[in-house]
């Protein structure tokens, strides 16, 4: 009995043009009904109302606010690659898991992978990393390489775009945000490889205009040490 398409501009990524099959994301809103005619003109009222005022999903925006998600709407659960890098001995995979209040990240070694549960290092993402402003990160030393490195890890939220980490007496680095397309709220980056020892200084996350959206605080920033695996 009717049928609206809403549609808006599909969010791509900044380095790269929308496909032209994918310039649009639309809302469908249809009804059908078999009663009488003055129910018709209800379902109509109804349907018009929803294209009225239906607006964008805030936080699939540029800078949209992952702590405006729902509490009351059911979030995706599950587990995701999020990239991988680095190559032989020092190859790495980053995960990212959320599972209701059970979010975490993974960052794996699968070249040194012995048995099941070595080699990875698991960090719980607290509540409070979906507040704005907010950047989880942690470090990583690879002691078995020759010459030691550290690598510095986290998860931000989808809107972030890259990662400056400026370091004490070294020119800042850039990481780029992996797993932006995958159905988890979290993203995350990886440093490329530090001199073990470096001093990180500040973690900043950017949105496309290279606003800073989120920066970490506290274990990162505040204490030299990183996680040894054994």
């Amino acid at each position: 009995m009717g049928e609206y398409a809403v549609a808006w501009p599909y969010q791509c990524y900044p380095s790269a043009a929308c496909p032209p099959t994918a310039r649009w994301r639309v809302l469908l809103v249809s009804g059908r009904t078999a009663e009488d005619a003055a129910t018709r003109l209800r379902v109509l009222a109804v349907m018009q109302r929803i294209v009225d005022t239906a607006r964008p999903i805030t936080n699939t925006l540029p800078g949209g606010d992952p702590g405006q998600v729902d509490p009351a709407v059911p979030q995706v659960q599950g587990r995701w690659l999020l990239g991988a890098g680095g190559a032989g001995p020092s190859a790495w995979q980053l995960y990212v898991r959320q599972g209701g209040s059970d979010d975490g990240l993974e960052l794996h070694f699968p070249a040194r992978k012995l048995r099941p549960g070595m080699d990875v290092h698991a960090e719980d993402l607290e509540p409070s990393y979906l507040q704005p402003g907010e950047l989880a990160a942690m470090r990583d030393c690879l002691s078995w390489l020759p010459r030691q490195v550290m690598l510095l890890s986290g998860a931000v939220p989808e809107s972030v775009a890259s990662v400056r980490i400026e370091l004490a007496e070294r020119p800042p680095v850039v990481a780029t945000v992996l797993g932006r397309d995958k159905p988890a709220h979290w993203a995350g980056f990886v440093s490329p490889p530090l001199p073990r020892g470096t001093r990180v200084t500040r973690v900043v996350a950017l949105d496309a205009g290279r606003r800073t959206v989120a920066e970490a605080h506290g274990y990162p920033l505040s204490h030299p040490a990183c996680h040894l695996f054994r």
